[in-house]
């Protein structure tokens, strides 16, 4: 038995390919744009993998974060259940102490499809 480490995920307006790149590092792929900039951390409910997915500086940094399930393979492709969730950070030239009102908003997606382990 494998861990999986390679996860094809669908939502409703997004299609999410999470795993290594041919060196091994994480790297996620949002409806056919490549993100290598990801950070994983380990949580108690799974690992969450974050990367930047639009940025215009003085204004908001745009966050895709995926909640990955651990997941035991057997060879083949595991059915999984996850989500993402899209956050808006507001910034400004001045730092966020200058803002007024709430300074992250978040949309949450759920997603499905399969997990694999692959060899990197």
């Amino acid at each position: 038995m494998a861990p999986a480490n390679h996860f094809q995920l669908e939502g409703t307006n997004s299609t999410i390919v999470y795993g290594p790149d041919i060196a091994g590092r994480p790297h996620i792929v949002l409806n056919d744009r490549v993100y290598d900039e990801v950070t994983v951390e380990t949580t108690p409910t799974g690992e969450i993998a974050s990367a930047v997915i639009d940025l215009a500086p003085a204004i908001y940094t745009k966050r895709i974060s995926l909640l990955i399930p651990p997941v035991n393979t057997n060879g083949g492709a595991q059915s999984v259940e996850t989500i993402a969730v899209f956050s808006t950070h507001r910034t400004s030239i001045q730092g966020t102490d200058a803002l007024i009102g709430q300074l992250i908003e978040y949309e949450i997606e759920a997603l499905t499809g399969t997990a694999n382990h692959i060899l990197t």
